[in-house]
Order: structure tokens, then sequence, then C-alpha cells
């Protein structure tokens, strides 16, 4: 099974916590702590590394860092501390609380700024709360010759990533706001200061750049990834359909129903009822896959009467009976 990206859910409620992305404040506390280890320390190979995490895993040092979390003594180091146990806090009331204590230490502390905009029930506040929280982020990891050294590396340096959060956080927020090319813009971005994309914005991306026939963008992020999933395989073959190379989107389609099905039942009109989708993991073929490739390409199929009209076509073309095509696809 895979995970989901956190930013892959549906929004009823906006990434209310920054840890939903499926990275726990446990794991980033860890990640600190390795990095600790790490310094000063010169490895040969990569054995040789695992080797030395493995004797402080034995020894029991790395672990009694981890039991007891580190006390700190900057108002910004206890208020991200904080978080991090709000992101594995058991109740939504012990996270708000930790929440809450982040900010009264660090106004600008950005994973509790990101939740007090998951919670706010106003748009325009929610945004602001956001690029504040976007800007102070940018400005506490060095600014420019920070950005300038390790793009290409964001995610994996574990100081980036509240600020990475809160971009995928904004992100979701300029698309409920309507503000389409702000949300494109900062998908963007985070795809150049992350290739390895650990929060799975491509697939949002992609069925931006279809849904607004971005040919050219569509061809150049799907060519930026060896990938044969079936997000890639089916966004292939709208991208073929809106390029009226028609002989390649039925032979891409092919492919795309053997990796999963259940999308193409959907969008040939062979069923109504919504799928099953899992509330954090989805099984490659599965019907919880599917799910997540109608989120996030449903737009581009819903935007283009020539994609919908191909799907029931090519249904027809298959022996199938599909209902009358038309653009209401039940894709929750």
């Amino acid at each position: 099974m895979a995970k989901k990206s956190g930013m892959l859910k549906p929004i009823e409620v906006r990434h209310t916590n920054p840890g939903a992305t499926g990275h726990g404040g446990g794991i980033e506390r860890f990640n600190r702590e390795v990095r600790e280890l790490l310094k000063g320390s010169k490895f040969e190979t990569v054995d040789e590394l695992n080797s030395f995490l493995k004797q402080k895993l034995a020894s029991g040092e790395l672990n009694s860092k981890l039991d007891v979390p580190r006390q700190q003594v900057d108002p910004v180091d206890q208020a991200q501390e904080l978080c991090w146990q709000a992101m594995d806090a058991p109740s939504p009331a012990r996270a708000r609380k930790l929440y809450d204590e982040a900010l009264s230490l660090d106004p600008d502390c950005t994973d509790a700024l990101i939740y007090k905009a998951g919670r706010s029930k106003n748009l325009i506040h929610a945004v602001e709360l956001l690029e504040r929280a976007v800007l102070k982020a940018a400005g506490r990891l060095g600014g420019q010759a920070f950005f300038q050294k390790n793009t290409g590396h964001f995610w994996g340096i574990t100081e980036t990533r509240p600020y990475m959060r809160a971009k995928a956080a904004l992100a979701e927020t300029y698309v409920e706001a309507g503000r389409q090319l702000d949300a494109i813009a900062e998908y963007e971005h985070m795809l150049e200061l992350c290739p390895n994309d650990n929060l799975g914005v491509r697939y949002i991306l992609l069925g931006k750049y279809l849904r607004a026939a971005e040919l050219h963008r569509s061809r150049r992020l799907l060519n930026s990834y060896e990938e044969t999933s079936a997000m890639f395989l089916y966004a292939r073959t709208v991208l073929a359909v809106l390029d009226q190379d028609l002989t390649t989107a039925k032979r891409v389609l092919g492919y795309a129903i053997r990796a999963n099905p259940y999308v193409y039942e959907i969008l040939a009109r062979l069923r109504d009822e919504p799928l099953e989708e899992g509330p954090e993991f989805y099984s490659p073929g599965e019907e919880s896959e599917a799910a997540m490739v109608l989120e996030c390409l449903g737009e581009a199929f819903l935007s283009s009467p020539a994609v919908a009209l191909w799907f029931h076509d090519q249904s027809v073309a298959r022996g199938h009976r599909p209902k009358s095509p038309h653009l209401d696809i039940p894709l929750q």
C-alpha cells in the first residue's frame, strides 16, 4: 500500500493539522536528532554511515534523545517542539492547545500559523496568514543565500519542511479562493525546490495544467518523471486526446485500464456510485487509487467535452453500454 500525500485529500476543513501530510512530529524530531549526531562526522561509504547509526541505536543514545523532547531555550525552538507534539496529539483538542501555546511563544511559528489558517472561516484571512507564514519561514531559513545553495534539496533538509507545508497549504487556499494561477505558481516553485516531490504536488499541478489545456506544460511535467502510475497513464491519455493524437490516446488508455480499471468505469459512464476511498492510504489498482486519480485529474476530465465524448466513444467501441455522455462525473 502506498501512502497518500496529505495534499491530495478533499479539502472540507483546510489543512487543520500540518501533521496531516503523513510526516508526523516524531519523524521530524528523529531526523533532527540524526542530523545532530552526524555533525562533524565524515563517512567514506554508506555502509559506514549505517553502521554508525546502528551503533547509536543499539547503545540507546538516539532513542534517549527521542523519548524525552529536548529542552529548548529559544522560544522559536520551543514553539516548533510544541508543534511536533501537536502533530502526534491524541485528540484535536490537545492539538489545538499545543498550537495555541506555540503561537504564544512565537507569533510567527510556521506550523502553528498553518493550523490557525486551517481553522479560519474567512478565506481572505486564511490567505493572509499563510502568505505571512511563507514569508517569515523563508526569512528564517536564511533568505536568498539559503535558497540558492539548497534549491533542489528542500524537504530532505528537515528545517525546510514547515516552509514547504506552508506553501502547500497556501496553494490549496489559493485554489479555494479561485486564484488558480497563484496556486499553480506555488506548486511550480515547490517542484523547483524539491524535484523529488515528497508532498505529491506534481499530481495536483498536472490536473491544473490539463484543465487549462496547457499541453506543453503538461507534457514537460509528465516527461520529468519516469512514472507509469495510473495517474500518469490517464493523464497521458487525456493529453493525447487534447492534442488530437487519438491513436496514441487509444494505445495509452489500454495501459491505463490495466493499471486501474475503476477510473475508466467512472469516465466511460459505466457506473454512477462514488468510489470507496480509505482515509490515508491507497493501493495501486484499487478503488482507493482511482479516487485519488479522479480527485487530482477530475477537473481536467470535466472541463473538456471532447475528452468526455472520447471516453464515451471508447466505451461503445469496447462493446459496453455507457450512459449518455455528460459532465456530471461522481468524483467523490
